[in-house]
């Protein structure tokens, strides 16, 4: 990992960074009410206001930062889109002409048990101990009760629904929202814990190996690591990234496909979309951009 003045960041035309250097994003404070931002969502980086509530998005694309229409406290990031559960809550699409609020949603209210997801066509949230999956202005929904592993976040992967649930240690359950019951996903030995979701993969973490899996195809790849349980891994396609220890005891972000972060200190967090790959180091966020073959 190298790292570019902030000056030279600025100055580049889309202001994203040269292949195979990290920037810090000065202008996006790491302190925020949820602890997995700022974050990437889509192409687009989620940053908090004072209050760390999320307030603002820059494209990666263009370099425009846009103000949200309404801050939002702990929302899910998924592909050019954020939502957030509640009386309050809001699902927002972040389109090339600026942050747009689905109008007419359904609230999903109650005790929440666990940050909400959305993939943008759908929303789900965890509450009072259930789970369910709408699209967003669906008046009829269905839930699940289960015995949710509290603080863990769901995963939408298409049409199925993914969460973390307290058994024989944690192990995780799904359902395919069309219609049929949970049934367990990944259990046995050891915890099955942090599902995420991009476009048609799942992710999650097994002991500390990293767990790729296609739904509809069944494919599942495991790639042998040393995750650290911190913090969920981070899915793009099928390039997944994650915490790991590194040889002189920090914590480097390590990916399928040799992309990462390694330096002085921790590098934690990590959010992927595409070539980019945003991370925690100490008190700032840092962005690095890797040219894809």
């Amino acid at each position: 990992m190298r790292l570019l003045g902030w000056a030279l960041f600025a100055a580049a035309a889309a202001r994203v960074p040269p292949s195979g250097y990290a920037v810090p994003l000065h202008s996006c404070p790491a302190r925020c009410e949820a602890p997995w931002l700022p974050a990437l969502a889509g192409a687009w980086v989620v940053c908090c206001d004072a209050q760390g509530r999320a307030a603002r998005v820059i494209s990666l694309e263009t370099g425009v930062e846009h103000a949200l229409p309404v801050a939002l406290g702990r929302p899910a990031t998924g592909p050019d889109s954020l939502y957030a559960s509640g009386l309050s809550g809001a699902l927002v699409h972040l389109r090339a002409t600026g942050p747009a609020v689905e109008p007419d949603l359904t609230r999903v209210v109650g005790r929440e048990d666990g940050p909400p997801a959305t993939d943008g066509a759908r929303i789900a949230a965890q509450m009072d101990g259930r789970v369910q999956a709408l699209e967003p202005q669906q008046r009829r929904r269905t839930t699940w009760v289960s015995p949710l592993r509290g603080g863990q976040a769901l995963a939408l992967c298409g049409p199925y629904l993914a969460w973390v649930v307290d058994g024989d240690g944690q192990d995780l359950w799904w359902v395919d929202v069309r219609g049929g019951p949970p049934t367990p996903l990944a259990g046995g030995p050891g915890d099955q814990r942090h599902v995420v979701a991009s476009g048609s993969h799942l992710a999650w973490i097994d002991g500390g190996d990293v767990i790729v899996l296609h739904p509809d195809t069944g494919d599942r790849v495991r790639h042998p690591a040393a995750a650290t349980t911190g913090a969920p891994p981070t899915l793009w396609a099928d390039v997944a990234c994650w915490e790991e220890p590194g040889p002189d005891g920090s914590v480097d972000v390590r990916c399928t496909d040799g992309h990462g972060a390694r330096g002085p200190g921790h590098q934690r967090r990590p959010s992927r979309w595409g070539p980019w790959l945003l991370f925690h180091q100490g008190d700032e966020v840092y962005l690095s951009n890797r040219a894809l073959p």
